[in-house]
């Protein structure tokens, strides 16, 4: 179903660099029980039943391999999340970009199109959120995603939003 490296199917995203996109604790837990991340995506990933040694095996393996060394993992330091660096990334998530267009989170009515962003401080690292915003296409073209041609600060605060479950809802 997966490609990775090129090799395998399409019918699900490209594996390549899942260890810099998400964390190995949720990757664990969405390996033994999946949902859809993706609405618009019309094939699911089927439970498949393995132990949670399988999927932390699985995970480990995913968090050492597939990545790319040039996406940093923690873009802030821990705890460090400056209110005007907030307060700019939701004028940048709700105003200037419109992310809810396509995009659902904590109690938002957005739209379906892109994934749902509620708990993606959860699910997705920092650094992977920020390289991401700062140019879509070169990871994935077929994703949709617009490229915003944002600058380091922008996509530096856009992440700090996002990453923030104090700003979730």
């Amino acid at each position: 179903c997966h490609t990775i490296y090129d090799k395998g199917g399409d019918l699900a995203p490209d594996l390549s660099l899942e260890g810099s996109q998400v964390k190995e604790e949720w990757l664990r837990k969405f390996l033994m029980n999946p949902y859809t991340i993706r609405p618009e995506l019309t094939v699911a990933m089927p439970h498949l039943g393995i132990s949670d040694k399988e999927a932390k095996t699985l995970a480990s393996y995913i968090q050492i391999v597939l990545i790319e060394d040039n996406i940093q993992e923690v873009v802030f330091p821990e705890g460090k999340l400056p209110g005007e660096l907030l307060q700019k990334g939701k004028e940048l998530y709700y105003q200037t970009y419109e992310c809810q267009t396509c995009h659902q989170r904590g109690s938002d009515k957005g739209e379906t199109v892109g994934p749902n962003l509620t708990d993606v401080e959860l699910r997705l690292k920092p650094g992977w959120i920020f390289t991401w915003l700062e140019d879509p296409e070169l990871y994935r073209p077929e994703a949709g995603m617009p490229d915003f041609d944002m600058s380091d600060e922008e996509a530096m605060a856009l992440t700090a939003f996002l990453i923030s479950p104090d700003q979730a809802s």
